[in-house]
């Protein structure tokens, strides 16, 4: 795809998941009172919403199952919103906050908007 089009269309899809596991493994820091579950989730939250969310997924989320069902469904709704509105990476698979530099074009406002939605949801 980026070789013919120049365009990575999975980048954006894969981004959403990403800042999804961010925000529930978040809600979960910021909820709970065991001070070892917040000890988990902040540092977890930082890494996933820096592309690498095995902490999150497998540290927390999976732990309490509600926070991971809604992590899916908040990456697999921004992910439809970014594949709706036909949201396009200029580059390689980079995911979460270091992936704004690969929309440093038109599509920049899209992929904060779908980003922060993830969070929201």
């Amino acid at each position: 795809m980026l070789g013919n089009t120049g365009w990575n269309l999975l980048n954006p899809i894969g981004s959403c998941g990403n800042m999804a596991q961010a925000g529930s493994v978040l809600a979960v820091g910021v909820k709970s009172k065991d001070k070892k579950i917040k000890q988990i989730a902040y540092p977890s939250a930082l890494s996933a919403a820096l592309g690498i969310t095995e902490p999150a997924v497998f540290g927390v989320n999976l732990r309490f199952v509600k926070p991971y069902v809604m992590a899916l469904i908040g990456g697999g709704v921004g992910g439809f919103i970014a594949s709706i509105c036909g949201l396009k990476a200029t580059g390689m698979a980079v995911t979460g906050i270091p992936g704004i530099l690969l929309y440093l074009n038109s599509y920049l406002p899209m992929y904060i908007w779908t980003d922060m939605d993830v969070r929201r949801s």
